[in-house]
């Protein structure tokens, strides 16, 4: 089999990060404000590069519609995120009205778009690296455990907005508890399926991919213009970079809970879909 080069776009995004650091060096007040998101598109086009360079596939090449429909979904799960932060108080941003309104939308709603990719095409990376095979028990979860799941996730939900000060962290994870068992149910694409299945790829990879992603979040968050801050509970007298330690804990999990997330409203989008479809075949005679 011949081996596979890197595409342009991947070689592209390798020059767009080297670009964007070196921008950052000048410290131009235009391009300052956009380095957060020139690095990211940056990292995502250079580790979709890699990704084909060792599997021989990769999103961009083999499923643009997919690809682009990742940067769609980011962004609305990251302004669902932002509602919910400021009902828990998780996260504060600095120099935001250092921006006309509708202009920081904009550039915040393109920045959240690239989470989603990020974190799928790292996920990729790491599968075409290793496989995780592991000899293990398959082990069909019981519906109980299931519906357990989602109850435990609902308070997990709750609790934070109630009483914010020491649980937002619990955001991290309160979705999946909720949306995952549902996606097994389902008979989709699930955390749960995968372990059940002794599957190891896709759920270690997922939680690999969170850490390293979690790293180049604060890191680069760190030399960002507009910024966020985070404080976790007890565990707040040493920092790297804006986060404490522990705080690179929850983004194992975070993963999880986009995975489920984006495999939910996926489903969701494809059954309203085929039902609108059906309705509108019922309802407007076939033409003759």
């Amino acid at each position: 089999m011949k081996e596979k080069k890197i595409p342009c776009y991947g070689v592209l995004g390798f020059f767009i990060i080297v670009f964007a650091q070196f921008l950052l060096i000048l410290k131009g007040d235009v391009f300052s404000k956009l380095y957060f998101l020139l690095i990211w598109v940056g990292y995502i086009l250079f580790i979709d590069g890699l990704v084909y360079r060792f599997r021989g596939n990769s999103l961009i090449k083999n499923n643009l519609r997919d690809f682009i429909g990742l940067f769609v979904s980011s962004m609305f799960f990251w302004w669902v995120f932002e509602f919910i932060s400021k009902c828990v108080q998780g996260w504060k941003y600095v120099r935001v009205y250092d921006f006309p309104q509708v202009q920081y939308l904009i550039l915040s709603s393109l920045v959240f778009s690239t989470v989603l990719p990020a974190m799928f095409e790292t996920t990729n990376l790491i599968g075409s690296l290793t496989t995780f095979k592991f000899k293990t028990k398959k082990l069909k979860p019981n519906r109980c455990l299931l519906y357990l799941l989602v109850i435990l996730g609902i308070v997990s939900f709750l609790i934070p907005i109630l009483k914010p000060e020491f649980t937002f962290p619990l955001i991290w994870i309160s979705l999946f508890l909720i949306i995952d068992p549902i996606n097994y149910l389902k008979k989709q694409v699930s955390v749960i399926g995968d372990l059940s299945e002794s599957k190891w790829e896709i759920p270690l990879s997922l939680l690999i991919s969170g850490v390293i992603c979690g790293f180049f979040w604060e890191l680069w968050n760190y030399w960002s213009y507009t910024k966020w801050l985070k404080n976790v509970p007890f565990f707040d007298f040493y920092r790297i970079f804006n986060i404490s330690p522990l705080g690179y804990v929850f983004y194992f999990f975070f993963t999880w809970e986009l995975f489920a997330m984006y495999h939910f409203i996926r489903y969701s989008w494809k059954r309203c879909s085929s039902i609108i479809s059906n309705f509108i075949k019922k309802v407007i005679p076939k033409s003759k």
